[in-house]
């Protein structure tokens, strides 16, 4: 099926499993890949973004903000952000050939694709034995059972934790069982559920679907009564809160346990060690560590939680930071400046993980803002007195503690630890450290407003959105 961009209405989406041609790329939005004559392009997932909401709205300027929100999904980021990634994406398509212009500049208004698009539908994927993604074989497997078994699973978890990694070895899994699977990311603008199939998927993939929970149930229950049999897989960092709905929360990737006397060759026997190893010598070739290095390497693995994103930034940091340097700064906020101008795109890399959470704050309710900010205060686990201790304290009613708390489970923002007998609820380090900012700024926000000591003052002259 070949469909020109004159039949479309600028930035729409093109049919589910469609490909993209110009001036001998191929671009192909559900495997996120883009390739000329067969060879791959190298694009990180801001540039690839761009490129996409640029090339579905070919011919239109497309204004700062519209792209903005298309790569950086509502993160507060400036210009300088959006010029260095369209600088990165020129830079690719330049170096693998093709026509001179790919995207114009346009003065005061934004940025424009303007070579000639044309869509068609996409070959169905190899199976690729090595993308795997290090530490979730099981995972993969055990999802791919559960959407044969249920039809529709919705793989959870927090923001970093690898997800949609882990979707696209799915895909990969059943490409190499011959079935085709397309990818829907509700991310992008214009995705809504009346998208036609190119031909009937053996598996969609709902990616980013907490950028719209409701329209990605509606598309859960709805598509699959149009094509019978068909599983979906929702990526979400929560559940969609469907009857039928099978839900996979993502762990972080395994730790290895503090004080064991590990040698190197131990601890890169679990995947987050592995991982960061793997990509710092990817990054910074003179990277090395000993067996003397063992327990910092830990330490650092612990506090960026074994979130494959936290340990990716960090690993990309050891190209211009000394591996000593990560340690304090693992899972400490952001500074509010950006890194020296020789290292322009480190600022974004190591402040996306924060972005990230910003975007998670923002969406929360200003009562589960407040119970975040105040179990952040929590040094480990904590239990349901101490819950319900710490947020009675600020004037919630004890009966919303515990459906607060469950709601902040549901966004992958608290994690459930369930033994034989007992319950332990905590934080991951890098929410604790985002949220226990946010309560310092409130608490110094209100002793302004209130210029006397807090613990004098009842707890209902307080504002809920200072505590």
């Amino acid at each position: 099926m070949d469909t020109s961009t004159s039949n479309r209405a600028p930035g729409a989406l093109p049919p589910i499993g469609s490909a993209c041609e110009f001036d001998g790329y191929l671009l192909d939005p559900a495997a996120r890949t883009l390739s000329r004559h067969g060879r791959p392009v190298d694009l990180n997932p801001r540039a690839f973004d761009l490129l996409l909401a640029l090339v579905l709205a070919a011919g239109t300027v497309l204004p700062r903000e519209t792209l903005l929100r298309s790569a950086w999904h509502g993160a507060d980021v400036t210009d300088a952000n959006l010029r260095v990634q369209i600088s990165t994406l020129r830079k690719a398509l330049a170096e693998h050939g093709g026509g001179d212009r790919h995207i114009d500049s346009v003065p005061g208004k934004g940025y424009c694709f303007v070579a000639q698009v044309r869509w068609r539908a996409a070959a169905p994927a190899p199976a690729d034995h090595h993308s795997m993604p290090l530490g979730r074989d099981d995972a993969v497997v055990h999802i791919a059972g559960l959407l044969q078994e249920k039809g529709l699973v919705t793989l959870a978890g927090t923001g970093g934790v690898g997800k949609s990694a882990v979707a696209r070895a799915v895909a990969a899994r059943f490409a190499g069982a011959g079935l085709r699977a397309v990818t829907l990311d509700l991310a992008l603008p214009g995705a809504g559920p009346a998208l036609p199939f190119a031909a009937a998927p053996s598996l969609l993939i709902l990616e980013n679907c907490e950028f719209d929970t409701d329209l990605a149930a509606a598309l859960a229950q709805a598509l699959p009564r149009l094509h019978p049999g068909m599983p979906v897989l929702a990526v979400s960092r929560e559940s969609l809160q469907l009857s039928r709905e099978t839900v996979f929360r993502l762990p972080p990737l395994a730790l290895p346990p503090r004080g064991a006397g590990l040698t190197l060759a131990e601890a890169c026997r679990y995947a987050a060690v592995q991982l960061f190893c793997r990509r710092a010598r990817m990054h910074s070739p003179d990277f090395h560590v000993d067996d003397g290095d063992v327990p910092e390497l830990i330490e650092l693995c612990q506090a960026l939680d074994g979130l494959p994103l936290a340990l990716e930034l960090a690993a990309r940091d050891t190209a211009w930071r000394r591996y000593a340097e990560l340690l304090p700064s693992a899972a400490a906020a952001p500074a509010p400046e950006p890194p020296p101008a020789a290292h322009p795109q480190g600022a974004l890399r190591q402040q996306s993980m924060w972005q990230s959470l910003d975007w998670d704050f923002q969406r929360l309710s200003a009562r589960e803002q407040t119970a975040l900010c105040r179990l952040s205060v929590f040094r480990s686990g904590f239990g349901m007195i101490s819950v319900s201790c710490a947020l009675t304290g600020c004037g919630l009613p004890e009966s919303l503690v515990l459906p607060t708390l469950q709601s902040l489970v549901a966004k992958s923002l608290v994690t459930v630890d369930h033994g034989p007998d007992f319950t332990l609820y905590r934080l991951l380090n890098s929410t604790k450290a985002y949220a226990l900012e946010r309560y310092v700024a409130r608490r110094r926000q209100c002793q302004a407003l209130y210029p006397t000591n807090l613990r004098d003052l009842p707890p209902l002259l307080l504002p809920d959105l200072l505590l």
